[in-house]
């Protein structure tokens, strides 16, 4: 979907999923600790978390966001 909603607060910001967000997004799927809190069982690669932000984004029925900082 070709959305450019940010939503701001003070100290973060909810911005749509980017390709720039795969090394990221990618860290957080393989971490241990993340994926026991998740319950997490599948496997992930960098190559599958690049396509599943394209799908998504694409999407006519999804709104996916990034959280990002605001604190200096």
């Amino acid at each position: 979907m070709d959305l450019q909603l940010v939503l701001a607060g003070e100290l973060v910001r909810l911005r749509p999923l980017e390709q720039r967000d795969a090394d990221n997004l990618f860290e957080a799927v393989v971490d241990p600790e993340t994926r026991r809190l998740t319950g997490t069982t599948q496997s992930f690669t960098k190559e599958g978390i690049v396509d599943w932000i394209a799908h998504v984004n694409a999407a006519p029925d999804r709104f996916d966001f990034a959280m990002t900082s605001l604190m200096p």
